[in-house]
């Protein structure tokens, strides 16, 4: 069926849905329902030319392309048909007509695989796009420009931060000033009238020498506040030698 639409004065022609001359004349050859390679030229020449014919009674002139394949099979019919000794051209009709069968099922190839693509899932309608544009990956190359000095620098903070450990200081036991007093108290109201320093410092810290210097200025310490106090009374014979300690009350009952 011809079909004309109007567009800009003219008429715009479109042949049962065919694109061109060559794809009408391959829905007349497939018709045939026979091997391209084997069709009958003289019957397709025959009902291309009784289309066209059909076409041009409605006067169209935009069917030029149409008419001059109408041309093309009419001249290759008449050489099909003349004797061979008639024909001094290089072409043959035999060739010829190899030449437009080959056209012919080359076309129809790339129709069957522009179908098989239209038959692929298609973008927005069976699959969609994800929500979200992935990232892509940028190669980015830097120059470093760094001296000696520099990579010395960078080895030794590298270096630095793997074998760094946190310093732990352990925290020795003391001898505290309320135990010190304690031990003071209890010593001088056993009756002695004095009491060395050395005497009051435990048993348990005479085995350092560091906790008994720790120990001896504790017991100082809190020999101090019983003096302050009123308690007791501090006593050294002489310098550098050990002080001693006695209850100010044992000294008033003398």
């Amino acid at each position: 069926m011809l079909q004309q639409n109007i567009k800009q004065d003219k008429f715009i022609v479109d042949l049962n849905g065919f694109d061109g001359p060559l794809e009408l004349l391959l829905s007349l050859a497939q018709k045939q329902k026979v091997d391209l390679k084997e069709i009958s030229i003289t019957e397709l020449v025959d009902q291309y030319l009784s289309f066209v014919k059909n076409a041009s009674k409605l006067k169209l002139e935009l069917a030029a392309e149409y008419l001059m394949m109408a041309s093309f099979l009419t001249y290759l019919k008449s050489r099909i048909l003349l004797p061979k000794d008639c024909l001094e051209d290089e072409l043959t009709a035999s060739e010829m007509e190899k030449n437009l069968a080959f056209k012919l099922k080359r076309l129809s190839e790339i129709k069957n695989c522009t179908e098989e693509l239209f038959l692929k899932p298609k973008l927005g309608i069976d699959f969609f796009k994800r929500g979200f544009y992935e990232n892509t990956d940028k190669k980015v190359i830097k120059k470093l420009d760094a001296s000696l000095i520099d990579i010395l620098r960078a080895f030794a903070k590298i270096n630095s931060k793997r074998i760094f450990s946190p310093l732990k200081f352990i925290r020795e036991s003391v001898f505290k000033i309320d135990e010190a007093l304690k031990s003071i108290v209890r010593l001088v109201s056993r009756g002695k009238n004095w009491v060395l320093l050395q005497e009051i410092i435990p048993r348990e810290w005479k085995g350092s020498k560091v906790k008994v210097r720790s120990a001896m200025a504790t017991t100082f310490a809190a020999s101090l506040e019983l003096v302050k106090s009123g308690d007791c009374i501090l006593e050294q014979n002489s310098p550098f030698q050990s002080l001693k300690i006695k209850s100010k009350d044992r000294e008033d009952n003398k």
